[in-house]
């Protein structure tokens, strides 16, 4: 491998070069990126025109995409907000033409994404991205580590990780942007729109009040520049969602209108058990496809950086739930109303099950091998960076998560592994026992298609059969009979 001979690195207080010969681990795929005349990449504005090419050190998984002698081109600018502050920095690519890096499918967008300052961060995102995915959510990121190199200077461990956009590959929704550039498809405001519950400012945000005040606020990545009639239709939609969530009636069922209860639940208890103390105040990010009638999906997870103690005492946060933080900063809209929903509450239990029987007891093994890939290029990572790594970094990570974790999942199963009895009038399973109750059982006798939880017992008088006596069953138990 050719060095090349410069004076500067691509960080501009640096003038150290880091030769790779001297670092490099040779135990992960290598990505080498050299920028038009070395330039330093200082913006995360204006992209900085490179090439780049990969090569996979024999991992059989992977493909080695171009060669120090034929690069393929790409732009490299800086990403992140707090990340960027770091002297080890985050960067988005933008390919010239699509490919698949390291076995995800191809696009021409990425991210290079890196822990600094905290080593256990090295484990955060990918034991939380491996939960996602065990948890079956829609889509979950793909993240592969790998060394860097810019410019011939050694940059440590990366990540390379799919950007959320819309994309039949990544958030697979209606694309209103790329639709709008072909005249004859009709406009469409319903969707697709793919959201974030942000917790910094930017020019393209939706601002609501949450129920103590504070403000939401919800970036729309795609679209991203908004019509009058656009704007009018999503300002509108998210009113109605807030006042819906915000309602002091939690046997309410409006919310649903709005929001996929099961692909909540879901999402939240990915946040739950890695105890994201961020969750639902920061890169929380929410999509809807087109129609009048579809629902806000929570997903794909981003960035758990606040996640497994990272802000408190881990003995701390293993008893409590993950919205209910004491860091000042932090403000986790709506789900604190939310999980006040009984049916929220259900469809949470559900998913708790699958993640205590079939999830949690992969996670020491997925902790394992991901402490052993990474190992070498950790120490590696360490040399170049000092106090940002750690040299006990298999070791550590290992049980820095197998702590976490398990010390989460005993707070939860206190709460939740207790039988839960449901009143038998209840047939929604909505905390009260009102006309909805009727007419589901109604609906039944008709033989119409009626959406209910498992655990709900239309038969209320137990007699093996939905007919007028559980309709009388249930009117007495609104009179308060017996």
């Amino acid at each position: 491998m050719v060095v090349a001979s410069i004076t500067f690195s691509v960080w501009a207080q640096d003038s150290e070069l880091h030769n790779p010969d001297e670092y490099l681990s040779h135990t992960l795929p290598v990505l080498y990126i050299n920028t038009v005349e070395h330039q330093p990449i200082v913006s995360k504005e204006e992209y900085v025109d490179a090439t780049y090419y990969l090569d996979a050190e024999g991992f059989e998984q992977y493909e080695s995409i171009g060669s120090p002698d034929e690069p393929l081109a790409l732009c490299i600018k800086g990403r992140g907000n707090a990340s960027w502050r770091q002297p080890k920095k985050p960067y988005r690519l933008k390919l010239e033409k699509k490919a698949s890096l390291l076995g995800m499918p191809k696009s021409k967008h990425w991210c290079l994404m890196t822990a600094y300052g905290d080593w256990r961060g090295k484990g955060r995102d990918y034991m939380a991205f491996q939960i996602s995915r065990l948890m079956q959510m829609p889509w979950t990121p793909g993240d592969v580590p790998c060394e860097l190199v810019i410019n011939g200077d050694y940059m440590g461990l990366y990540f390379v990780v799919e950007k959320i956009r819309v994309a039949k590959e990544r958030v697979n929704i209606f694309d209103q942007e790329e639709e709008a550039e072909n005249d004859s498809v009709m406009a469409d405001v319903t969707g697709g729109w793919l959201l974030e519950i942000d917790n910094y400012n930017e020019d393209n945000q939706v601002r609501l009040t949450d129920i103590d005040g504070t403000t939401i606020k919800i970036t729309h990545h795609s679209p991203e520049e908004l019509s009058e009639e656009q704007d009018n239709y999503i300002q509108n939609l998210l009113n109605k969602t807030n006042n819906a969530i915000n309602t002091a009636n939690k046997g309410s069922r409006e919310w649903e209108k709005y929001i996929d209860v099961d692909a909540l639940a879901r999402f939240y208890m990915v946040n739950e058990v890695v105890d994201n103390q961020e969750a639902f105040s920061g890169s929380c990010w929410f999509y809807k496809d087109k129609g009048d009638t579809t629902k806000f999906i929570f997903g794909p997870v981003w960035d758990f950086g606040s996640s497994m103690g990272a802000r408190l005492n881990n003995e701390e946060t293993a008893r409590r739930f993950s919205y209910d933080v004491d860091v000042t900063y932090v403000n986790n809209h709506w789900i604190k109303e939310i999980v006040k929903f009984p049916r929220f509450q259900i469809a949470l239990r559900k998913y708790w099950k699958l993640y205590r029987d079939q999830v949690f007891p992969q996670m020491e093994q997925v902790a394992i091998d991901y402490g052993n890939l990474i190992a070498q290029a950790g120490e590696a990572d360490y040399r170049r960076w000092g106090d940002g790594s750690s040299l006990a970094l298999k070791a550590s990570l290992l049980n820095y998560v197998r702590k976490c974790l398990d010390n989460k999942r005993k707070f939860l199963a206190s709460q939740w592994d207790v039988d839960y009895e449901y009143p038998l009038d209840d047939v929604t399973l909505d905390g009260i026992v009102d006309i909805s109750d009727i007419n589901v059982i109604i609906n039944i006798m008709l033989g119409k298609a009626v959406e209910i939880f498992p655990e709900a017992q239309p038969d209320v008088t137990g007699d093996g059969r939905v007919d007028i006596s559980d309709v009388n069953a249930v009117t007495n138990a609104m009179l308060g009979k017996d």
